[in-house]
């Protein structure tokens, strides 16, 4: 919804993208510290959250790039 809120110019773009990406921080809490699910699945595991979490964080940088620019209205 983030980056179709960025597509659409939309203010609310930066809001979205940045609760994404606290929920996928979440997410890898969760996969990563309180299950062993990630050491059964190996290091696929770990290198595809891992660039998930890189390319979230890239959007809210984006985001508030947008932001700054006034890209977004």
């Amino acid at each position: 919804m983030g980056c179709i809120g960025l597509i659409m110019r939309k203010r609310w773009a930066m809001p979205v993208l940045a609760v994404s990406l606290a929920g996928i921080i979440v997410q890898d809490i969760g996969l990563f510290l309180l299950t062993d699910a990630a050491l059964e699945t190996g290091a696929a595991a770990f290198v595809l959250q891992g660039l998930v979490l890189v390319i979230a964080i890239g959007l809210v940088f984006l985001g508030r790039k947008a932001r700054e620019d006034g890209w977004v209205a």
